[in-house]
């Protein structure tokens, strides 16, 4: 799937979102994995809804569920500069990603992934049961795994897991 197509994939309250966090965050890492059914995704990016996109004027499949890729150099808005992502980057993102509206998790190798990567999923959208037990996790302050383990990267803090709550209640 083209970066163009991915993004269609992306409810549009969930790409306004996203691009307030990209501009807050002066970081825009690359998209690799929105809707879509990769061996590795478990399933977590299968379709959640679908809704009429007013820019091609039909109604477009979405999934609640983004990838982010941390291999590959994010943009930085400011200067379009490549910016390696380190871990000082990689929270950053994740907080700006909590104050717009999204639950995001730094997914590593020690993990069991093949490919590091930012694993956010947009709380503002109806979407499927597994991904809103991903989000009660990480409410929970919880990884969002299998386990259930304590996540242990980095935290929203309690204003931003309340806004969480309220906009993921009011849609699913």
């Amino acid at each position: 799937m083209t970066h163009t197509e991915m993004l269609l994939h992306i409810h549009e309250n969930a790409l306004m979102a996203l691009t307030d966090a990209n501009e807050q965050s002066n970081l825009a890492p690359r998209i690799v994995q929105t809707l879509g059914d990769a061996k590795d995704s478990g399933g977590f990016h299968l379709r959640d809804g679908s809704y009429l996109n007013g820019l091609v004027k039909r109604n477009v499949d979405y999934c609640a569920a983004i990838d982010f890729s941390v291999i590959q150099k994010a943009r930085r808005i400011s200067d379009q500069a490549g910016i390696t992502m380190d871990a000082g980057h990689i929270k950053w993102f994740l907080h700006i990603l909590s104050l717009n509206g999204f639950v995001a998790w730094y997914r590593r190798k020690s993990q069991g992934f093949a490919g590091e990567h930012i694993h956010a999923i947009y709380v503002g959208v109806p979407m499927k049961p597994q991904l809103q037990r991903q989000v009660k996790d990480y409410l929970a302050g919880l990884d969002g795994l299998a386990h259930h383990r304590q996540e242990t990267f980095w935290r929203a803090d309690d204003t931003a897991d309340a806004a969480l709550r309220v906009l993921f209640e009011k849609h699913n």
